[in-house]
């Protein structure tokens, strides 16, 4: 198994802190948000190889903490750039899936996280319960709201009574329900091919959720509710809510 970290977009939303550096290295607890998520993949059984796909205009500054962070944790950390030097030029994140099956060529099961995450719970936690789902070609984290509130913003996703996605909707004016999903998915190796097929039929691209609402209907994936909270780091006020959090 390998995993892909997500950090190749330009934190727009962020502006002026994500302006000339990357918001994966913005500072949580004194420390970069990357190294924690690092960590806690670093802890997942089996895993054999950390991919940080990232933008060309921030891959220096990227290269450099992934030559400092590859010493602290045992699971090689390898760094592709999209090539990409503004706003306008990212491929989204379903294109930078799609460009590092490409690249990297996988081989196997492939962990797909957003760099500007933080998980409180072991991500291998998921990685031992998709072991008992074989039939799975996917895996998506997911947490129940207690309102729809919000959930317009997110992607959503309907699931059975044994956990299997019947319908996933991303953005979804009318939330279908109040189970939100995280960006943080498993992806079994027969799937890897098709992000390059959603690509080139002209699939939206720029959330992971795009991805998951054209596979739900042609795929078995299945949800799993995650034991934790997590910190989506997507505006300045999130950004300072987690921080104190914290700090």
């Amino acid at each position: 198994m390998k995993a892909l970290i997500l950090a190749a977009g330009y934190g727009t939303r962020l502006y002026p802190l994500t302006r000339d550096r990357p918001k994966p290295l913005l500072p949580v607890g004194g420390r970069p948000l990357l190294d924690p998520l690092v960590e806690n993949l670093d802890r997942v059984e089996g895993l054999e190889e950390i991919l940080l796909v990232v933008n060309g205009r921030f891959e220096e500054e990227l290269r450099s903490w992934a030559d400092r962070a590859g010493g602290a944790v045992g699971t090689p950390l390898d760094v592709l750039s999209n090539g990409t030097r503004e706003p306008e030029e990212r491929l989204g994140a379903v294109g930078d899936m799609a460009f590092v099956v490409d690249r990297a060529e996988p081989d196997d099961d492939l962990l797909v996280v957003a760099g500007d995450n933080l998980f409180e719970f072991e991500i291998d936690d998921m990685v031992r319960a998709a072991a008992n789902r074989p039939s799975a070609d996917a895996v998506v984290a997911v947490e129940r709201r207690e309102s729809t509130a919000g959930l317009e913003r997110s992607g959503v996703a309907v699931v059975d009574d044994e956990g299997w996605i019947r319908r996933f909707v991303e953005k979804p004016r009318r939330p279908p329900g109040r189970t939100a999903a995280a960006p943080l998915h498993l992806y079994g190796r027969e799937t890897l091919p098709l992000f390059g097929q959603y690509v080139e039929a002209g699939g939206e691209t720029d959330a992971p959720g795009h991805f998951l609402e054209w596979l739900v209907p042609r795929r078995n994936v299945w949800a799993w509710t995650m034991p934790g909270p997590r910190h989506d780091i997507g505006t300045r006020e999130s950004y300072r809510e987690t921080r104190k959090h914290f700090e």
